[in-house]
């Protein structure tokens, strides 16, 4: 039984209006003008598996707001008002695969209780909110989810613990923040993750090894920040079966510094056929090439100390470090282009 009540004039939802529609499983509300979502106002519907209330105006969610709503699988919420979420609100929605605060204007802040009861979920999208910060382990109830989409919001600080108890997690989304700093053990917990997207933030370095555990990985989007320089510790312990540089930023004429060890083992994977060079514009691309002059095809990958240059080799454009298995996730899937 589907109810599509989408594109109206609702502002309030009397008591027991979903009176009778126990059989109900998707339930359309979506821009309306609903402000307040009130306790058990959905107890009736047992049976949805879909509730839309995107793109209302809705700034506060009572604690029982959604009880009886045990096997809803998916709900939207996205391009609201919310400023107020009663404690463990989300608790009875212990069927949720995947929840979308997309788009809020404002946000309250994010505690570990907030997200209490969604053990289940799979996918959380954040973007476009005012979130600031991420404290300590306040997604630690979020043990099942595999998809977190935080991009475009105004984050500048994550606490090491932030993702804390998301052993699930495999694909992360922080592109279009306020960055500067990623504490070193930032994926200490998070050792099955495949993708890390952290394009367009303010990061200047990398901590040493913070990647080192993640075996998983086959997806690292850095550009459109200041990198400088990356260490060969950030680099050396991926297992990646192809590797993809792609020029994002060809006007952006202040180089990356790698070092001897980082650029000795780029250019091991481009002899192994692993390495897929990319560009916007092949007028502008070059490959890397030394400090002092040393052509990258006469690099030899087995002397990382051939460079007396401090040990840095320089690079004439600025990359965008983009690793990933094509045989795992299809560039598509992160708007780049087929090779």
């Amino acid at each position: 039984m589907f109810v599509n009540m989408n594109h109206n004039l609702i502002s309030v939802i009397a008591e027991h209006a979903f009176d009778g529609l126990g059989k109900l499983e998707i339930l359309d509300m979506s821009e309306n003008s609903v402000s307040h979502l009130t306790a058990e106002m959905f107890y009736p519907l047992s049976r949805c598996v879909n509730l839309s209330l995107k793109k209302n105006q809705i700034s506060i969610i009572d604690r029982d707001a959604f009880k009886g709503l045990s096997n809803a699988e998916h709900h939207d919420l996205h391009y609201n008002n919310i400023v107020e979420i009663g404690h463990g609100a989300f608790y009875p929605l212990v069927s949720l695969d995947v929840i979308a605060f997309f788009g809020q204007k404002m946000f309250p802040e994010i505690v570990p209780s907030t997200f209490l009861g969604l053990q289940s979920l799979k996918k959380d999208v954040f973007g476009y909110t005012s979130i600031g910060s991420l404290g300590a382990n306040v997604f630690s109830t979020l043990i099942n989810c595999r998809e977190f989409h935080l991009s475009s919001n105004k984050i500048t600080v994550i606490h090491e613990d932030a993702f804390k108890g998301m052993w699930s997690l495999n694909d992360l989304k922080l592109g279009r923040n306020l960055i500067s700093v990623l504490p070193a053990k930032l994926f200490q917990n998070s050792k099955g993750m495949f993708g890390i997207q952290l394009d367009y933030n303010k990061l200047t370095f990398l901590p040493s090894g913070m990647f080192a555990d993640l075996h998983a990985l086959r997806f690292l989007d850095l550009h459109g920040n200041q990198l400088r320089t990356i260490e060969s510790s950030c680099l050396s312990h991926y297992p990646i079966l192809q590797l993809k540089l792609l020029l994002h930023d060809p006007n952006i004429q202040q180089p990356v510094l790698f070092d001897c060890y980082s650029l000795c083992w780029l250019k091991k994977r481009e002899q192994l056929g692993r390495i897929l060079w990319s560009h916007v514009d092949p007028t502008i691309y070059y490959k890397p090439q030394c400090a002092d002059g040393v052509n990258w095809d006469t690099l030899d990958p087995n002397n990382a100390t051939q460079c007396p240059q401090e040990g840095k080799h320089s690079i004439t454009w600025k990359p965008a470090i983009a690793l990933f298995c094509r045989n795992i996730y299809p560039p598509e899937r992160y708007g780049l282009e087929q090779q």
